[in-house]
């Protein structure tokens, strides 16, 4: 099973993001950006969906940080705004999505991640 890590500072979107993932069948688990690092090595996720504005990070400056000790690891940036991939191109972002976002859509982001990362490989 593959596994994400949520870093977030609305415990209470993370939790809605973590229940569809669960029914997805995903392994989940949530951080704030405070303890994200220390979950990243607790966990090694395959995936981490990190929200664009918290309290004292932004999203993308994170994943740079996690992406500079762990880059296997695919990152994807949330955000309620309509945000574009382009504008974050060197800082670690693999991935955008737009929240409040459906089940249905969530696992379509996580799979074409999938495919694209073999792609890679072959």
């Amino acid at each position: 099973m593959k596994k994400v890590l949520l870093v977030n500072d609305s415990k209470f979107e993370n939790l809605i993001l973590k229940d569809m993932l669960d029914s997805i069948g995903y392994i989940a688990a949530t951080a704030d950006e405070y303890d994200a690092i220390d979950k990243v090595l607790a966990m090694r996720p395959d995936y981490i969906i990190i929200n664009r504005v918290m309290k004292e990070t932004h999203g993308d400056e994170l994943a740079s940080k996690i992406k500079a000790r762990f880059p296997e690891i695919r990152c994807i940036l949330s955000s309620c705004d309509l945000i574009n991939i382009d504008d974050y191109s060197n800082t670690g972002i693999d991935a955008v999505i737009r929240t409040p976002i459906d089940q249905y859509r969530l696992k379509a982001v996580l799979k074409n991640m999938e495919y694209a990362k073999r792609d890679k490989r072959k």
